[in-house]
């Protein structure tokens, strides 16, 4: 998401610097995901192999805890369910210094998690690949991975998007733990998983995975062109979350449309998960931009005040200010990625 609207340039860098911190990093189009990737490992492996091993990136510093979803928005709670089993396996079950029974160890070979596997990733050349497909009904998803690994067993992981290719992200798990990872992707989307030995990995690793929708009953809202309609008066509820689909279709923003009289009007924004800094972007049935405003930070509330010039329909874009929020976080669960926004146009 880019955005040039006057003061933005010139506090982008200041704003990116505070409301960071330490994130798994969010990969760009890889033409060769395999190739690039395979010599990533392989640094890696040295690294580990060392003796000093990185800790995984956090999701914002390590100290998020996890959160109770808020009431209901839009009439109902969010739905979790293991992922599809494309192919009726009840699940892959690998055992150390055995001979594996599925051939998974490439992309071409990748089998469907489903909703749970057990795995042993032992040697420099063993891979297992592995892939999560996500509902095709208009909303985001949320694929919560969680991985449960013995004392001697070090997994590193690489996700990229089946549509182009391109690495979502890569990360590792500290020896042993046990960890987890979220992703947000797109309805109709499929995520391809590359497991791999970290360093030196010599036991059993147990992946468990499930589904939430997105808690938003507007979606699909994320274009102009599928802008809701709401009511002045009325409140609005939605939830802000990147649909990972490819490195450039991602659009996370939420698109309404409101008819309005003529002179002032105020937005209450009443609910906003604490890491979303929601930007507000006002414009005619031309095209035309009318105003603009956010908060003073993340997660505040705001009253954001703006007259319109004439009666008629009017847009409203909203969406975390100043970028994207990340794709991918490791540890506990950030609250964005179970809570929502409300606000009221009066």
């Amino acid at each position: 998401m880019t955005r040039f609207h006057g003061v933005n340039i010139g506090i982008s860098l200041a704003v990116l610097a505070l409301s960071g911190g330490c994130k798994l990093e969010v990969g760009e189009a890889d033409d060769d995901a395999t190739g690039g990737e395979a010599a990533k490992r392989d640094r890696e492996r040295e690294e580990a192999a060392g003796g000093t091993t990185s800790a995984p990136p956090s999701s914002t510093g390590g100290t998020a805890s996890p959160s109770t979803p808020p009431p209901s928005t839009g009439g109902t709670t969010p739905s979790t369910t293991p992922p599809p089993n494309t192919s009726g396996s009840t699940g892959v079950r690998e055992d150390c210094g055995v001979p594996e029974a599925v051939n998974n160890e490439d992309r071409d070979h990748a089998q469907p998690l489903g909703s749970s596997a057990t795995i042993c990733v032992d040697d420099d050349d063993d891979e297992d690949w592995f892939y999560i497909d996500a509902p095709d009904d208009g909303k985001a998803h949320v694929i919560r991975l969680d991985v449960e690994q013995t004392a001697e067993a070090h997994l590193g992981v690489a996700v990229y998007a089946d549509k182009d290719d391109s690495e979502i992200t890569h990360t590792s798990f500290d020896l042993g733990v046990t960890d987890a990872l979220y992703l947000t992707v797109a309805p109709g989307s499929r995520t391809l998983l590359d497991f791999y030995e970290y360093g030196t990995s010599r036991g059993l690793i147990t992946l468990k995975t499930s589904l939430t929708t997105e808690l938003d009953e507007n979606e699909p809202n994320n274009d102009r062109d599928e802008a809701k309609a709401i009511s002045a008066g009325s409140g609005v509820h939605g939830q802000i979350l990147v649909p990972y689909l490819t490195a450039e279709d991602r659009e996370s923003a939420d698109w309404y449309r409101v008819e309005l009289k003529a002179g002032p009007h105020v937005l209450h924004l009443t609910q906003v998960p604490e890491r979303v800094w929601l930007g507000v972007w006002i414009s005619d049935s031309n095209r035309v931009e009318v105003d603009w405003d956010r908060p003073p930070n993340a997660g505040a509330l705001f009253d954001f005040k703006f007259e319109v010039p004439a009666d008629g329909a009017y847009y409203f874009e909203v969406d975390n200010y100043p970028a994207e929020l990340p794709v991918a976080v490791q540890g506990d669960p950030e609250t964005y990625l179970s809570e929502g926004y409300v606000f009221t146009i009066e």
